[in-house]
């Protein structure tokens, strides 16, 4: 299939859910062509999801990228995803016929898209704090599993995001009252 240079492939890869689009990069923010969900455990792996979404499109060119964020640590191009059984690589995505393939941590790329958020794009939740502004940003949320990572500004207002598996910790009692609530 050829290639469109102005459309890729994103998606939101969780324990239950892989949620797919197709976006228009040709308009300075990208734009939702169409988008589906469908369950991972109908799916052998991401390649197969994501192949079977875009067979479902009418699109008559397949997307040259592809971006993923996928639940789960992603190292060298790879990951294994935490809460279904799949192993995710850009090699994988590269073998269906896109140009270039991202993996990303799923919350590191929401703390990246935090970033480009303006004082438009967010309510206060309680007493306005002064002097807060730049300061370290924590993105969290629960789906099929919990999901943790962090966003940092140097003094020159440069942003730094820090991915985690923070909800894959476990309580380390370290005396004995905590030994008893264990």
């Amino acid at each position: 299939m050829r290639r469109s240079d102005i459309h890729a492939l994103v998606g939101d890869i969780g324990g239950t859910n892989a949620r797919f689009a197709v976006v228009a990069l040709d308009q300075g923010r990208p734009s939702i062509i169409c988008a589906r969900s469908v369950l991972c455990r109908d799916h052998a792996g991401l390649a197969q999801a994501a192949d079977a979404f875009l067979a479902s499109t009418n699109l008559t060119l397949r997307p040259a990228l592809a971006a993923i964020a996928v639940a789960g640590p992603v190292a060298g191009g790879a990951a294994r995803l935490t809460n279904v059984a799949w192993d995710a690589s850009e090699a994988e995505l590269l073998g269906l016929g896109f140009a270039q393939a991202r993996l990303v941590n799923d919350f590191e790329a929401l703390a990246t898209g935090v970033a480009d958020l303006g004082p438009e794009d967010s309510v206060t939740i309680g007493a306005d704090q002064p002097g807060m502004a730049g300061a370290p940003v924590l993105v969290a949320g629960a789906g099929t599993g919990f999901g943790l990572a962090g966003l940092v500004r140097n003094p020159a207002g440069a942003v730094q995001v820090i991915a985690s598996e923070g909800g894959h910790a476990s309580f380390a009692p370290v005396d004995d009252i905590e030994i008893e609530i264990l």
